[in-house]
């Protein structure tokens, strides 16, 4: 697009030029050149500027940038006119390089030429920048000023002089002085104008013919890489060679982009995919290179998370190059920075890996160090020139070219060096095959008698274990007995363990799970003691872990038998004292032993089952045909496990006629599916399937454990106790001995009001409330230790009884026992740290430890 200014002056006001982005007809008058020469000596700063001179009619190409100045016009609103005219600021360059970077101002950049020689001489500008969106350039050409238009937001066929680059013919007369302007914008790309001067056509010609030459030879490397590995992917079937292939490709065509050929000749008039195709084709070329380098570095293999982490970082990359076009559409320093970002921070990390590679003697690491260390100079270099922090000169601009061509040749001799790495290991295994076989017979000989005594060795072993098996399986034998006899219950029980064995002809079976049932008299109530219980390990060591477990408890109860302390009588106490005195026997083992069980006494005349569940599977009642879960939640966790649980209490339940009780293992619960094997991980896991086993075989043990073998492969032990009540349990009424009791204490008969008391408390223990009136008469009675024991019973069956709680410390304080009522004031304390009585009772305690 050319325009012309001549003769006279400009009309003021006016702006000949092109607005930015607009093919609109340029208006032009003309200018007179005495004007002109008068307004370029006298009025303008031209004699602060630095004139390059033209002294042979040839001579090498020159960069004008330290022969140039320029201003910046923020909006665009100088006109041509006012260039000439005004007295404005214009600005010497800080180097050579004509380099604006991403700026959205207009910038005017004027030089003057000084032709010394006796002919007219016709040098051509050219603006090595295929990338400048937009160029005016006034040329001065016999006393006129003429403009002409380019850039890379027209068509390719726009261009005057048919080149990658910008360039213009000038005009310059002889012994003459000429000052040329330029007016620019790139708000797409970089605002690199670098103008250089070439003496004639000619010497631009053969300095374009070269840097085509250098294209070509560039550009036929890299095609010759492309087909190179995509004819090994095709032959070995490695997806590295296609990886790496697709990686070149993506150079190639940034390459392509950056120097303008793609341009001129793949898409000469789409403008638009012109000014973005570099913001295109890097991320890709980024996704493509963790793809390749995952591959070669095998990284799936040496360091896994690190392969983890960039395959999900390529879909970063995905989501950044969908927002280079989407949210950052109209800001395109953000698409050139970030991406120049990017491509630091990913380099910098795999130049990371390839030392720490290195250092870990991976071979493949070796070549990929060294190309990296040539490639990654020349990146930086191409960054910093980018920034404008260091020039822009054939070393800057060609350094990433050949970075990447010298990266490529040691990747592509590290791929050979990785197939004949693995050719040889092939040749030796051959090698060590062909010797296994010229001596096979031997071999089989000698590693058959190998083979014989190991096998002798093994059954050796194998005898001397199902001795310690047989051993444990008899050291087990006293735990796993159903001793609990009662015309008020019936309990029965299924042990099947895992593990079987033979010891001399006789099948025999071992593991870690219990069933146990004992009669025992507490406070002389008849009580049935039932155990359920799963040691954690396989083999000895659960079955070791349910030694301890049946020891301790045997343990406990021959103490319970002669012991007449009477608040270890009570089933709530003794429970409780059962669970922390087995509970700190496996904290010794230091959670190599961890076993789950639920311990529970039941009330043969009552049907009021005490137990504590730790961390077993939840139990299951069985009541008019139908299963459910008396529990919702786990409040303990595993013997000897060193997480605290909450405070230990007793888990109450009221049997009524015909009610049938479970408790059992998880070894119900784990089953793989018929049709599946345990390796490949698939289980049935469903607590709440065994009810719908239980309500298929109508509450009978034996049809239970059928129907779960046929749903599945039974994985662990398998134990499960049925407990049946078969008295009448709370459907018998003692209400009126409770009442009676009441109406005897309101008129102050106290000792009828306790023997009516006892009795309804004998009858029907599950009436938490009746137990904390009881503890009020003997308290009002100052019969305190009779009291504590009504209410100790009543905190171990809800140890968050606020009302209880009370009561307790005032008992405490009242026999003078600080440490209990201090413990007791604590607990209160942190559930309930508002309360306004606990100022009076730390008062009451502050006067209990000065009497």
């Amino acid at each position: 697009m050319v325009a012309h200014l001549s003769g006279g002056q400009v009309v003021a006001g006016s702006n000949p030029v092109t607005p930015i982005f607009r093919n609109e007809n340029i208006m032009y008058k003309k200018l007179n050149l005495f004007y002109v020469f008068f307004l370029g000596i006298f009025f303008s700063p031209l004699l602060s500027q630095e004139i390059f001179e033209i002294k042979a009619p040839e001579s090498p190409e020159i960069i004008l940038g330290k022969y140039s100045e320029y201003l910046e016009d923020p909006n665009g609103e100088l006109s041509f006119e006012e260039i000439l005219h005004k007295n404005l600021k214009w600005n010497k360059l800080k180097n050579e390089n004509v380099n604006f970077g991403y700026n959205q101002s207009f910038f005017w950049v004027r030089f003057t030429i000084n032709n010394k020689v006796k002919n007219t001489l016709n040098p051509i500008l050219e603006i090595p920048w295929s990338k400048q969106d937009y160029i005016e350039f006034y040329n001065l050409l016999k006393d006129k000023y003429e403009i002409q238009i380019t850039g890379d937001i027209f068509p390719f066929a726009n261009r005057k002089i048919d080149d990658t680059f910008f360039a213009f013919e000038l005009e310059i007369p002889p012994e003459s002085i000429q000052t040329y302007y330029i007016k620019t914008r790139s708000i797409n790309n970089l605002s690199l104008l670098n103008p250089i001067l070439h003496s004639s056509f000619i010497s631009f010609h053969k300095e374009s013919s070269f840097r085509n030459l250098r294209y070509g030879l560039l550009y036929g490397f890299l095609v010759i890489m492309i087909f190179y590995n995509l004819f090994l992917y095709i032959f070995l079937k490695e997806k590295v060679y296609l990886f790496l292939s697709i990686y070149i490709s993506c150079f190639g065509f940034s390459l392509l982009s950056q120097h303008g050929i793609a341009f001129q000749y793949i898409y000469p008039n789409n403008t638009w995919l012109a000014n973005r195709d570099g913001a295109i084709i890097i991320p890709i070329l980024l996704i493509f290179q963790i793809l390749f380098l995952n591959s070669y570095l095998e990284l799936n293999i040496k360091l896994p998370q690190i392969h983890n982490f960039l395959n999900k970082f390529i879909f970063l990359l995905v989501f950044h190059l969908i927002s280079l076009f989407t949210l950052f559409k109209d800001s395109r320093a953000f698409m050139y920075y970030s991406l120049l970002i990017i491509i630091f921070i990913e380099n910098t990390f795999f130049l990371i890996i390839g030392i720490y590679l290195s250092f870990k003697k991976f071979r493949p690491a070796y070549f990929y160090l060294f190309s990296w260390s040539m490639f990654l100079p020349s990146v930086f270099l191409r960054v910093l020139s980018g920034m404008s922090l260091i020039p822009v000169n054939s070393l800057t601009f060609w350094s990433f070219p050949f970075g990447l061509s010298a990266m490529l040749v040691f990747i592509s001799i590290g791929l050979a060096d990785k197939i004949n790495y693995l050719k040889l290991k092939l040749f030796q295994s051959n090698q060590k095959l062909e010797n296994y076989s010229n001596t096979l017979e031997q071999n089989i000989s000698i590693r058959t008698k190998e083979l014989q005594q190991t096998l002798d060795t093994v059954n050796e072993l194998k005898k001397q274990q199902d001795g310690d098996y047989f051993l444990t399986s008899l050291l087990l034998e006293p735990f796993t007995v159903n001793n609990g006899k009662s015309e008020t219950l019936n309990i029965d029980f299924l042990i099947i363990q895992k593990k079987k064995f033979e010891f001399y002809g006789k099948e025999q079976n071992i593991g870690g799970d219990l069933c146990h049932t004992q009669n025992i008299i507490l406070n002389n109530q008849k009580y049935i003691l039932f155990f359920n219980s799963d040691a954690m390990g396989k083999s000895l060591q659960g079955a070791g872990g349910a030694i301890v477990f049946g020891s301790v408890i045997f343990s406990i109860i021959q103490r319970t038998k002669s012991n007449i302390n009477l608040e270890s009588t009570y089933p709530e106490r003794w429970l409780k004292n059962a669970f922390i005195e087995l509970h700190k026997v496996f904290l010794t083992f230091e959670c190599t032993m961890l076993v789950s069980a639920v311990i529970g006494l039941i009330e043969e005349d009552t049907g009021l089952l005490y137990y504590i569940n730790a961390e077993h599977p939840w139990l299951v009642l069985y009541k008019d045909k139908v299963s459910s879960f008396i529990e919702k939640e786990i409040y303990f966790t595993k013997l000897g496990s060193p997480v605290d649980s909450n405070k230990v209490f007793i888990n109450l339940y009221q049997m009524k006629k015909n009610d049938i009780i479970f408790i059992g293992s998880d070894g119900k619960d784990d089953l793989i599916p018929m049709n599946s094997n345990q390796l490949d991980g698939t289980f049935i896991h469903e607590e709440t399937e065994f009810l719908n086993t239980i309500d298929q075989a109508e509450g009978n043990l034996s049809k239970i454990y059928d129907i779960t073998t046929q749903k599945g492969k039974i994985t662990d032990d398998f134990s499960l106790v049925r407990i049946k009540f078969l008295g009448n349990g709370e459907d018998r009424n003692y209400n009126h001995l409770k009442e009676i009791s009441k109406e005897k204490f309101k008129n102050n008969n106290i000792q009828e009001c306790l023997t009516y008391g006892h009795e309804y408390t004998m009858k029907n223990p599950s009436d938490t409330d009746f137990l904390l009136f009881l503890g009020n008469v003997y308290k009002s009675l100052d019969k305190h230790q009779n009291a504590l024991t009504y209410f100790e019973r009543v905190r171990l069956r809800n140890p968050y009884h606020l009302e209880n709680l009370i009561l307790l410390i005032n008992t405490y304080i009242a026999v003078k026992n600080k440490k209990k009522a201090e413990k007791i004031l604590n607990d209160f304390i942190s559930l309930n740290p508002e309360d306004p009585q606990i100022a009076q009772l730390k008062n009451d305690l502050a006067h209990l430890s000065t009497l």
